[in-house]
């Protein structure tokens, strides 16, 4: 300091310095990257405890190809007891034509969707496809042959053609260009 450190004694210093802080720096974002971790692992492990869905007990039928005649019958939904949500709704939507929900914020549009796509069950009432009641449905014969589009659009990270492929991703290249020209 007093002249007895030529630029090189400093330069060496410093590298000495930096090599000594990095692998602190390191471990202090060990931590965080723990936490990350952890809240990860907890909806992991959220997800892989909820219980199954196709009850096989009452979902006992295997729908064929879907034509499209879908039919509410009296139905009512509440996501809490006592506070229906949906109540008595009867209409037909046959297939060939366009059905549009309407109506102000919270007034069942996004949970009669729900209803259709069999992500919910009526409280009471049927909601039918093709005439066969929805509960009674298995899901996976159901769930192959839908497709569902939400209001908030997402797309996972990657190209285009992975979004397309991600529900399917044995698809071959004509069912890719098919799925493609539907949207």
């Amino acid at each position: 300091m007093n002249g007895n450190m030529t630029f090189g004694d400093f330069l060496a210093f410093t590298l000495y310095l930096g090599f000594m802080i990095a692998p602190i720096v390191q471990m202090s974002n060990i931590g965080s990257q723990l936490t990350e971790a952890f809240a990860g692992l907890d909806r992991t492990e959220d997800i892989l405890n909820t219980p199954i869905e196709d009850d096989l007990s009452t979902r006992t039928h295997s729908i064929g190809e879907i034509k499209g005649d879908i039919t509410f019958e009296k139905v009512r939904f509440a996501y809490e007891e006592g506070k229906n949500v949906i109540n008595d709704i009867s209409f037909d939507s046959p297939n060939g034509t366009v059905t549009a929900l309407v109506g102000t914020s919270g007034s069942g549009k996004s949970t009669i969707a729900g209803l259709v796509a069999s992500f919910l069950n009526p409280t009471s009432g049927r909601v039918t496809v093709d005439g066969l009641d929805l509960t009674t449905v298995t899901l996976e014969s159901f769930r192959s042959q839908l497709g569902v589009v939400l209001q908030n659009d997402f797309l996972f990270e990657g190209t285009i053609r992975e979004n397309i492929l991600f529900p399917r991703p044995n698809s071959s290249e004509e069912q890719l260009l098919k799925a493609h020209r539907s949207v």
